[in-house]
């Protein structure tokens, strides 16, 4: 498969960079990064445009059943 055509870096590149993007699938493009400059710059420019939006959005604090809930999946 070939991760350098336009359509597809970005695809990947966006799916990296949201984190949706995983398993193995996620190893390869981490290594195609280290590879390619290409690979490179669509992660830089989803990054770019993806800090804008969150940068819009307005902080908000975990209500303690949420803090609640992580600890029991994370601790039993």
């Amino acid at each position: 498969m070939n991760y350098l055509l336009p359509e597809r870096l970005d695809l990947l590149a966006r799916e990296y960079v949201l984190g949706t993007l995983d398993g193995a699938a996620r190893r390869r493009f981490a290594r195609l990064l280290l590879e390619s400059p290409a690979a490179r710059l669509a992660v830089q420019g989803w990054e770019a445009r993806l800090t804008h939006l969150a940068a819009s959005v307005p902080a908000m604090r975990p209500t303690p059943a949420v803090w609640e809930g992580l600890e029991q999946r994370l601790f039993g």
